[in-house]
């Protein structure tokens, strides 16, 4: 699988993940539906982001009933998908039951707490923050639009283009309040205060695998501005942990589906 892993769109990936399931299969692929239909049949799997995870997770969330049994299913399939080769990294960490803001008014009561959250991110990231922050006001826009049309047709009561495009906007508007959010504690990386060869959040280096001789080159990032196909790897994923904090020359071991793999820092910007 591994072969065609980078050009498998969403359906396609689903379809291999309920195929493997020995038993309740048809289940499975009713719980996903509602997953597929948020990114769309089309979407390559390569192309899902941890900020994608976190917008579905506070849209899953919502739904009491069946909130958690969704955030559990498509945790599988991202599971599967990582093990597989269908994605490099493992998003399955970043989907999980969140606290929605109509269910935060008692916390909203207590104090606050001294220091609130700070998600370091670099310049580009931030750039592409703001990029998307303005597409969702315009999609928005866009859609409310196609909604007011939709309305016009005076039967509702099978109205599919009214439905379809409601649950749109209910995404869209999930989408931008997680990105604003994520933009609103954003603090961008000083890549002049950098001492050393320390690896740090934004640090672009390169490792070589001791055993194969393979050289990877990645820039370490926040969860929430991870993307595999930039070369943006997690610093909450093995290889992130593994490195983070150490130094240019140092030797490290990562947990990996083939087994331990021992990495050489060999680079440090």
């Amino acid at each position: 699988m591994a072969e065609q892993a980078g050009s498998l769109n969403l359906g396609e990936a689903i379809e291999s993940f309920v195929g493997s399931q020995k038993n309740g299969g048809a289940e499975v692929r009713q719980t996903l539906s509602r997953f597929l239909r948020w990114f769309g049949d089309g979407r390559s799997v390569a192309t899902l982001t941890p900020a994608d995870m976190e917008a579905y997770s506070v849209d899953a969330s919502t739904e009491t009933l069946s909130g958690s049994d969704r955030i559990k299913a498509v945790r599988d399939f991202l599971q599967y998908s990582k093990k597989n080769g269908i994605i490099q990294t493992n998003l399955a960490f970043h989907v999980k039951l969140r606290r929605t803001p109509r269910q935060s008014r008692a916390q909203a009561a207590r104090p606050s707490a001294v220091t609130e959250e700070i998600v370091q991110i670099t310049a580009e990231g931030h750039a592409e923050l703001i990029e998307r922050v303005q597409y969702l006001k315009d999609e928005l826009a866009r859609n409310s639009a196609e909604i007011a049309r939709a309305a016009a047709d005076k039967d509702v009561r099978e109205n599919a283009p009214l439905d379809a495009a409601k649950e749109y906007q209910a995404q869209l508007s999930t989408r931008l309040l997680v990105t604003e959010d994520t933009l609103g504690k954003a603090q961008v990386i000083d890549k002049n205060a950098a001492t050393g060869k320390e690896v740090r959040h934004g640090s672009a280096l390169k490792l070589q695998d001791i055993a194969s001789g393979e050289v990877l080159e990645w820039t370490l990032v926040d969860p929430r501005e991870a993307d595999s196909l930039a070369k943006k790897i997690s610093t909450s994923s093995p290889v992130g942990e593994a490195v983070l904090g150490r130094k240019l020359g140092d030797e490290v071991e990562v947990s990996a589906p083939k087994g331990t793999v021992r990495y050489k820092i060999t680079h440090v910007n």
